[in-house]
């Protein structure tokens, strides 16, 4: 999100990034407008890789995109997808059974359209996963709710709840194991934070106000990112000769070098227009 010049207003962008082993790479930016459906970008983006050759084995994204809408159309693509989800009631019912030890940490579950989902294809099957935040406890969880010294609301702060239409082990004694390695799995995702803060610095910001310049200059910072990792995958394969650059560049010095390389192209394109 980017926050528009001198104004109230803020630019939202739908991005898409690929995680492969290592490998992290910016495959798709778009801006957001009204009426503009997120899902049906997304679904077009995955397409768009699936021609490209791409194995797609599962979607992770954020709480805004768990919506009935996405699950259809992932469930077309038979692409399996996990992410957190909005706190309906629903969720909250289920969150404090879980937290009550009322229910299992993992548990089926059903999502049904609703008057405003574009799609009508019936029930879908998923699973919700619930487990304590990091670093914290579901039974100090408990604990403290039942001994007064928290609120059942700062209870439910301290569990993270997640969907996946992963296809669940065939023994249900497995269901509490596999639902907790999809919870592992989610945290891929924020790679992609990692990613927005890094790309950021590779080139200078923009105070452009056109959502056109704003966007073009979005799109090339993820450009100069990928740039970047591209050049540093070469190195990797070093990594057992002695004295080599691992690594490769790091990003304040290829973004130096890209600096460079951009104002004295524009110079040069300057001198041959004049």
């Amino acid at each position: 999100m980017n926050d528009g010049a001198g104004t109230s207003r803020a630019r939202k962008y739908c991005e898409l990034m690929i995680s492969s082993g290592r490998g992290v790479l910016f495959a798709g930016v778009n801006l957001n407008r009204q009426g503009l459906m997120k899902e049906a970008w997304v679904f077009q983006e995955l397409l768009t890789l699936l021609s490209w050759g791409f194995t797609i084995k599962r979607v992770i994204a954020d709480r805004e995109f768990t919506t009935y809408d996405m699950l259809a159309m992932l469930g077309f693509l038979d692409i399996p997808y996990t992410g957190p989800i909005k706190r309906t009631p629903a969720m909250r019912k289920l969150m404090d059974q879980f937290i009550d030890a009322k229910s299992p940490a993992v548990v089926p579950y059903s999502l049904w359209p609703s008057a405003s989902t574009r799609f009508k294809i019936g029930a879908i099957t998923i699973h919700v996963i619930m487990k304590a935040e990091r670093g914290a406890r579901v039974r100090d969880i408990r604990a403290s709710l039942a001994a007064g010294k928290i609120t059942r609301a700062d209870a439910r702060k301290h569990v993270h709840i997640f969907i996946t239409t992963e296809r669940n082990p065939a023994k249900a004694s497995s269901l509490i194991s596999w639902g907790m390695r999809i919870a592992t799995i989610s945290r891929h995702r924020w790679r992609i934070e990692t990613g927005f803060r890094v790309s950021d610095g590779v080139s200078q910001s923009s105070h452009a106000h056109s959502n056109k310049a704003k966007t073009f200059w979005v799109v090339m910072n993820r450009i100069s990112y990928d740039l970047w990792k591209v050049q540093q995958a070469p190195h990797r394969k070093l990594k057992n000769v002695p004295g080599c650059w691992c690594e490769g560049q790091t990003r304040d010095r290829f973004a130096d070098v890209a600096g460079d390389l951009m104002v004295k192209s524009h110079a040069a394109f300057l001198a041959a227009k004049a």
